[in-house]
């Protein structure tokens, strides 16, 4: 008889022992086919009904951790504790479905993807019974700018029992779709774009169920343009009485439309309103007192007629001008002058912010001053 040759079963050595003192130097890879679908309850069950999913990861020497995702015509998901989690889901429609089971994996264990089989039987969906109070709110922003994401809260509270489960649709008047949130604990949110300025109706809406009797909430949200103001003198340190030429332009900050309506313009003592024609306007200020000025400027949003509309937001801005005192005028003059003629160097130009001779001065000493 030949020898028969037996296979050795050759293991890497990655762990090393030294005396009493013992250093652990191995890479361990991470386990897979760990992951036990402890149970699916019921077995079956009716239309719109919750089905709660046990699922476990336990090794052999430490339990699992991460996140387990569950679908149904819903979703679930909860982070294992201890190795150990459940959450629940529903079908929307009678007949054969298939319930997915996601592991995220963590530094031990392999992700895993499962699926089973489950039946829903529509004899099986009980008569709804209970009431059900739906509310929800705009989470933000409030108001909002076309084609910015909005955040909308719901909530389900049930007259008696747990909270119930399911999916809540929300749409606005402004067909431009919605959204749908799925609710955990009878709570969900969901995010809606608005591509049009408005003020738009959005109705929020819980199917009734087996269990529960659907409830609907609406609540109004405002789309529209933010606008800013910008103020521009060509002349910052202006003298009393001296003319001001002021610019005022008003802008949405990230794009979009020139700005319709009127723009107000407060300071010292008085008040200017003037049109914006394509976003800006221009006017003329005389401050008659000196030290710091303020100009305050409101934006009024309105149409072409003057009617107030939503399109745009109300701004408003200030600008601190300060004034100086014009200087005094020169001395006048003791004599007439040998050549005869003037007796001013008197009138003040703000052009050239000076006193000038309104005739030429051919002595200026004769006046005791200087003529420009």
């Amino acid at each position: 008889m030949g020898m028969k040759r037996k296979n050795r079963l050759i293991v890497p050595l990655t762990c090393w022992a030294w005396l009493a003192v013992i250093t652990l130097s191995c890479n361990m890879p991470a386990e897979r086919d760990y992951m036990v679908i402890e149970s699916i309850t019921p077995v079956s069950t009716g239309i719109n009904q919750p089905i709660t999913v046990t699922v476990s990861v336990l090794g052999k020497a430490y339990p699992g951790t991460g996140t387990m995702t569950v679908d149904g015509d819903t979703r679930c998901s909860f982070l294992l504790v201890e190795g150990r989690g459940s959450c629940q889901v529903v079908f929307y429609s009678a007949g054969d479905h298939t319930i997915t089971i996601n592991y995220s994996g963590d530094s031990s264990y392999h992700g895993e993807y499962v699926q089973r089989p489950y039946t829903v039987v529509a004899s099986l969906t009980p008569t709804p019974n209970t009431l059900t109070n739906l509310s929800f709110t705009s989470i933000g922003p409030e108001p909002s700018s076309p084609g910015e994401s909005v955040e909308f809260g719901v909530l389900v509270s049930p007259t008696a029992g747990p909270a119930p489960i399911g999916m809540v649709t929300l749409n606005s008047d402004s067909q431009e779709g919605g959204c749908t949130a799925n609710l955990s604990n009878g709570e969900g949110r969901c995010t809606m774009t608005f591509a049009r300025p408005g003020i738009w109706r959005i109705t929020a809406t819980y199917p009734t169920n087996g269990t529960w009797v659907g409830s609907t909430a609406s609540i109004l949200h405002t789309v529209s343009y933010a606008t800013e103001i910008t103020i521009t003198l060509n002349n910052t340190s202006p003298r009393v009485g001296q003319t001001v030429h002021v610019t005022a332009t008003v802008s949405v900050p990230n794009g979009g439309p020139a700005p319709t309506g009127v723009l107000l313009i407060d300071y010292s003592t008085e008040v200017l309103e003037a049109d914006l024609v394509d976003g800006s306007t221009s006017f003329d200020l005389v401050f008659h007192t000196d030290g710091e000025q303020t100009i305050h400027a409101l934006y009024h949003p309105a149409d072409s007629t003057g009617q107030s509309i939503n399109d745009f937001r109300a701004s408003e801005t200030s600008l601190t001008v300060t004034v100086r005192i014009v200087a005094a005028p020169p001395p006048e003059p003791t004599q007439e002058p040998s050549g005869g003629g003037a007796t001013g160097c008197e009138v003040y130009d703000p052009n050239s912010d000076t006193w000038i001779c309104v005739i030429p001065c051919p002595d200026p000493d004769q006046y005791f001053h200087t003529c420009p």
